[in-house]
């Protein structure tokens, strides 16, 4: 039970990892939207 209760949190981690970092073009996609949006938003703000 040990071994298998290793890999299972282990392969989770993984997974975890994996979602986080892996999913280049969606995560990125998003972030240069909301990148670009903020600083539209300050500006407007500045103006």
């Amino acid at each position: 039970m040990d071994g298998l209760d290793k890999i299972t949190l282990a392969l989770m981690v993984l997974l975890v990892v994996v979602a986080l970092l892996f999913p280049l073009s969606g995560s990125r996609g998003d972030g240069r939207k909301d990148g670009d949006g903020a600083p539209a938003k300050d500006r407007k703000r500045h103006r």
